[in-house]
């Protein structure tokens, strides 16, 4: 018996458009759990970012956020969270650094009011079409979102994303935050 993890885009879910999964791609998950392998999706996007088309797949279990969210057979067996005070903290901060972001949590993913001026946008657009039900909208004053992942743009015009990050980091390194934050930069300035 072997594990086998699948990325959703561009592996279960074809890239670009049309995004679709292949019958291939889906006879290849049948044939690897008839041959007694356990099958899982391994991907950046939280769980409220997987629309249903993808949770009818039969997969074993989950690993999302990157990382920060693992279910097996159904069971969810490790959950990382922000408490309140930190998740609330993070926000005022990227507020003042003028930062577009994405607030991803296991059950829902936060949008501001305003407009985006970056690629974020774009993610508020397909959200709002494949997994509307968990897209909630917040003012930029409001707090209490439940969120455990952060997606911000560092090429958001008027942004202050190095003061940001200096600030940050001082304040996660005095805080003692520093095992809770992992910043990962995915390239085209994210």
């Amino acid at each position: 018996m072997k594990l086998i993890f699948f990325d959703i885009d561009g592996t279960i879910i074809t890239e670009p458009e049309p995004r679709y999964i292949p019958e291939s791609t889906k006879r290849a998950i049948t044939e690897l759990k008839a041959n007694g392998h356990l099958v899982y999706v391994n991907s950046g996007r939280t769980m409220s970012e997987i629309e249903k088309r993808i949770r009818v797949v039969p997969f074993d279990g989950w690993v999302c956020g990157c990382g920060t969210y693992i279910e097996d057979q159904g069971e969810e067996i490790y959950h990382s969270k922000l408490s309140p005070e930190v998740r609330d903290e993070f926000v005022t901060a990227l507020n003042e650094a003028k930062v577009d972001y994405v607030l991803e949590g296991k059950d829902d993913i936060y949008y501001f009011d305003d407009e985006y001026r970056s690629l974020i946008g774009d993610f508020r657009k397909s959200h709002t079409g494949l997994v509307k039900e968990n897209v909630r909208i917040f003012k930029r004053e409001d707090r209490g979102m439940n969120y455990d992942k952060v997606c911000l743009s560092v090429r958001t015009p008027g942004a202050k994303p190095i003061e940001f990050l200096k600030d940050y980091v001082s304040k996660v390194e005095e805080k003692k935050y520093s095992e809770i934050f992992e910043f990962i930069d995915r390239g085209e300035g994210f």
